[in-house]
């Protein structure tokens, strides 16, 4: 299971480019302050992570 998980989070680290986020996630929130920035990270963290089946209900 774990070598399973592994190499799916190798393949989305590639195919997703985080580098790549990152640069859109800076210039969608450039004009926020500290604590909007903030709370759109954890919101797109949990989402990702709901939508990746690390969180389930």
């Amino acid at each position: 299971m774990l070598d399973y998980a592994i190499h799916a989070f190798a393949t989305l680290f590639v195919a997703i480019g985080p580098i790549d986020l990152a640069s859109l996630f800076i210039a969608l929130s450039a004009r926020a302050d500290a604590p909007a920035r903030q709370r759109m990270a954890l919101r797109g963290v949990l989402i990702s992570a709901q939508e990746s089946g690390l969180l389930h209900r």
